[in-house]
């Protein structure tokens, strides 16, 4: 049974492999061309084709034996001719990717004959000899033509199964990742490379001791559902036809931990949530540059959740502001986040100007006619409740002139726990170390008025092991560019956490996080 790789739908240029794209050339159609592939079994196989233009970069995709009506040009032809195979060491049938250059000026025709094809064959000094039996391999490959993924082919398969035909055309590229997983608890490899063309000899020898370590955490507890795989791609600076290559290890449930060794280059880490009840489906980390010989950490799942962007602002004689960024991954380099439903007020020496209720997150606009001091409070609760980060609220107060568009004065504190356990959990009646970041960022792609001056006068701090209902004073001392808070833990429950940041004109942004982390 041929296994399909999971996907994981979140950010465009890192979605896995694009086997077959379909759009119509926009030229009158005055040439026309047939595809014909052949089976590594020397047997006409039908296959389905992607013929690119490389003047207007338009797809057309059809099933090769079919004439194809096309305007005159350079055309790109890529597939993956797939031969049925019984054989035990491939997926029941073997992928040989094809990638030619024609010229159509009529009636023309393409033979592509997977019988040409070599095999991918990339082997590591830790999976090989006696330890093979240990681990389970899959490779993937993909093939594309000129500056763009346009057109991309891509295959899944087992070592052994995966071939391509050599073309040394500086227009086309070619891409594979190998991998090898352990068991549940084992180590993983993943190995991948990009070359310009299809080589004539598509082998690759490694030593563990040139890749780099990555070390990754899966904790649980900020979703229902603990089934999670966590999977690493390449992903360079540019989309090419690495991008889209992934591997990764088994699905498990959380928490655990991995370690893969990987080729130098910038990757990104992410997880796979399953099955999930809660409102979590998985996280990206962002890309880091892996150095041969260097090991790295990542963990998903951090606890605490809150606001990572999103301050007031002023434009239009009116103040606005974006709720959607309220329950979110603050601190753990990850894009998680989790959907809230709540109230956005804003008032004004304690009159409301205007109450907005939200499910999910929503833009918030209030007219105001004049300057003065106005408070807006978003308090929100998780859509689907998770274990933790159950309920966040914050209160921003500051001074406000219709008449000046501006970012407003105010910080997100974004708090990172020292030594939780798997299950975001610190020892009964120890004490935790909260490093406290502030920010001042609207998100990725603001383009709105500019950030008023601000400066940081106080920072106050106290945590609760009753949900909110009594409060204690936590000492906060600076470290560097944050702040670090030692939280005396109760005996058991979850600890809430309460920032207070005070500026030196008397704006204040106070915001509260109930469940911060779990006690066990």
């Amino acid at each position: 049974m041929r296994r399909i790789p999971l996907t994981l739908a979140a950010t465009a240029a890192l979605l896995p492999v694009v086997y077959a794209l379909s759009a119509v050339p926009a030229q009158a159609a005055n040439g026309s061309l047939a595809v014909t592939t052949i089976g590594r079994n020397g047997a006409r196989i039908t296959s389905t084709v992607n013929i690119l233009s490389m003047s207007t970069w338009a797809v057309s995709t059809v099933h090769s034996g079919q004439r194809a009506s096309l305007a005159k040009g350079r055309y790109a032809v890529l597939t993956d001719i797939q031969t049925p195979d019984t054989s035990p060491a491939v997926m029941g049938m073997t992928d040989t990717l094809a990638a030619q250059e024609i010229t159509v000026s009529g009636s023309d025709s393409l033979t592509l004959d997977a019988r040409k094809g070599k095999q991918i064959k990339i082997s590591l000094d830790a999976t090989s000899g006696s330890a093979a039996k240990n681990y389970t391999g899959f490779v993937n490959g993909a093939v594309c033509a000129g500056p763009t993924t346009l057109g991309q082919v891509g295959a899944y398969n087992e070592p052994g199964g995966l071939y391509e035909i050599p073309n040394s055309s500086r227009d086309l590229s070619f891409a594979w990742l190998q991998s090898w997983q352990g068991d549940s608890n084992g180590t993983g490899y993943l190995l991948s490379s990009q070359s310009t063309g299809l080589p004539a000899v598509p082998s690759a020898g490694y030593r563990k001791s040139q890749l780099a370590q990555v070390n990754a955490t899966a904790r649980r507890s900020e979703q229902a559902s603990g089934a999670t795989s966590i999977e690493l791609q390449p992903t360079p600076a540019q989309l090419d036809c690495q991008t889209d290559l992934w591997g990764g290890g088994y699905q498990q449930d959380a928490p655990f931990s991995r370690t893969f060794y990987v080729t130098p280059g910038v990757w990104t880490s992410r997880t796979d949530i399953f099955g999930s009840q809660g409102d979590i489906g998985g996280a990206f980390a962002s890309p880091t540059d892996f150095l041969a010989g260097h090991s790295y950490s990542q963990i998903f799942g951090k606890a605490v959740w809150g606001p990572t962007s999103g301050i007031p602002y002023v434009s239009g004689r009116a103040v606005r502001f974006d709720s959607s960024g309220l329950i979110n991954d603050a601190t753990g380099g990850t894009d998680g986040s989790a959907g809230s439903r709540g109230t956005v007020t804003l008032t004004r020496n304690g009159k409301t100007v205007k109450s907005q209720s939200y499910s999910g997150g929503a833009a918030f606009s209030a007219g105001i006619n004049a300057a003065g001091w106005y408070n807006l409070v978003q308090s929100g609760a998780r859509t689907t409740a998770g274990t933790l980060s159950s309920n966040v609220t914050v209160n921003w107060h500051f001074y406000a002139n219709p008449a000046t568009s501006q970012v407003l004065p105010g910080y997100t504190a974004q708090l990172s726990p020292a030594g939780l356990g798997g299950f975001n959990q610190a020892t009964p009646k120890s004490t935790t170390d909260v490093a406290v970041y502030l920010s001042r960022t609207q998100g990725n792609g603001w383009y709105g008025p500019g950030f008023a001056k601000e400066t940081v006068k106080s920072l106050q701090m106290w945590s609760s092991g009753d949900n909110g209902k009594t409060w204690q004073t936590i000492q906060v001392s600076r470290s560097g560019n944050h702040f670090v808070a030692a939280v005396h833990n109760p005996a058991s429950g979850a600890v809430a956490l309460r920032t207070l940041v005070t500026d030196t004109q008397g704006n204040t942004s106070d915001q509260t996080i109930v469940r911060a982390y779990a006690i066990g």
